[in-house]
């Protein structure tokens, strides 16, 4: 592995934009708090933000990680996060405790990352959910300020997002430390890791739909100000997004071992015959259609090893496919939720979620016998080979 030769430098490009995020600080609370210019604030947030991600990808892209730079980016997040905690307390209270809450955050994960230092020598980079929820609170922040007629509810339910997602952060520092201190052998290949952006995203994409569904109900109704069929489309997306993002990690997470080809329920039955009884509905034209998801999401079993007949990696599919099929009868239980919260054409909703759900579903009853015939083939052709 090449040396990196910026690890004990000063002067560079991130640290600038780091430095230059702690020099925007003054210029933010001149525009909001003596000015009044609400929006100029907002795009000098939105700077900042940008300036926090920019950052961190010239580090990785241009091997500039320094150590420096891994203090100086997390202090100008949190001296700017503080500011506007502290400016935006004057017109909502409640940013008082969400202050005290980052505050005592704050001590704790430096009291942790301190210990880890000491114990392997590594300062550890930013993790995934650090930015996903510094992300969310300077959303947050540049809505509070674009909105200064917001009512009450909605503000409320922005900074529980806020204070929410710094909750999570906080619970998953703290295990990563933990777990590192008790294995520091371990972890500090882990701990150098980029950011893994396509969970962050995800994570993201969950704490956007927890907000459409906050922001589709109670006093801050938005069909008093949309078209009925948006306002309806965004309820919809808002609790598919809310059941279908932890589903997917969900179906990460769950040991292989309980998945079996052979065990019931995800054994075929005989009048499936091997899957063909699909074949009469036209499975083909749904399978062929159904976006493949490893080809966008790192995380994901990749599905194109069947093509080089690599039975290990086949047998693994198989299992995967178990676990696809586990994870879309979760959804479909969870189905009446939408008939619950959705006021109007809940029942539609519902059916039409089910319906998608049942046609993932069938393609994994489909798929998973032709593969399991696959490997029969491979491994006869191996044994008359050999």
């Amino acid at each position: 592995m090449q040396a990196n030769r910026y690890e004990n430098r000063i002067v560079t490009l991130p640290n600038a934009l780091s430095l230059l995020r702690i020099l925007m600080i003054p210029v933010f609370v001149w525009l909001y708090c003596a000015k009044k210019a609400y929006h100029w604030s907002a795009a000098v947030v939105v700077a900042t933000g940008l300036t926090d991600v920019l950052d961190g990808i010239l580090a990785r892209k241009l091997h500039m990680e320094s150590n420096v730079g891994r203090v100086l980016d997390p202090l100008a997040d949190k001296l700017a996060q503080a500011a506007l905690c502290i400016v935006m307390m004057f017109r909502y209270p409640v940013m008082l405790w969400v202050l005290i809450f980052l505050a005592v955050k704050e001590v704790i994960l430096a009291a942790l990352g301190y210990a880890y230092m000491k114990r392997t020598g590594v300062i550890a980079d930013a993790r995934w959910y650090g930015k996903a929820s510094s992300v969310v609170l300077y959303a947050t922040m540049v809505a509070l300020m674009l909105s200064p007629d917001i009512t009450a509810y909605s503000a409320n339910v922005l900074i529980a997002l806020l204070a929410g997602t710094h909750a999570v952060s906080l619970l998953l520092y703290a295990v990563f430390y933990i777990r590192a201190l008790r294995n520091p052998a371990h972890v500090p290949g882990a701990a150098m890791r980029p950011i893994d952006w396509q969970v962050m995203v995800m994570y993201l994409l969950l704490m956007l739909s927890f907000f459409l569904l906050m922001f589709t109900s109670g006093e801050s109704f938005l069909r008093d100000v949309l078209p009925k069929p948006i306002y309806l489309f965004l309820r919809f997306a808002s609790i598919v997004g809310t059941l279908g993002v932890p589903a997917f990690f969900l179906g990460e997470k769950l040991p292989r071992k309980w998945f079996h080809p052979d065990r019931f329920p995800f054994r075929s039955f005989a009048w499936e015959k091997d899957g063909k009884i699909y074949e009469k509905i036209g499975i083909q034209w749904w399978k062929n259609r159904t976006p493949d998801m490893s080809k966008y999401i790192r995380r994901a079993f990749p599905k194109q090893g069947n093509l080089l007949r690599d039975p290990d990696h086949l047998r693994k599919l198989v299992v995967e496919t178990c676990s696809a099929e586990f994870v879309h009868w979760v959804l479909i239980l969870l189905s009446p939720l939408f008939a619950i919260l959705m006021d109007e054409l809940g029942v539609l909703a519902m059916i039409l979620y089910i319906i998608g759900n049942l046609v993932s579903l069938v393609i994994q009853r489909y798929n998973r016998p032709r593969i399991m015939k696959i490997i029969q083939r491979i491994e006869k052709r191996k044994c008359a080979d050999s």
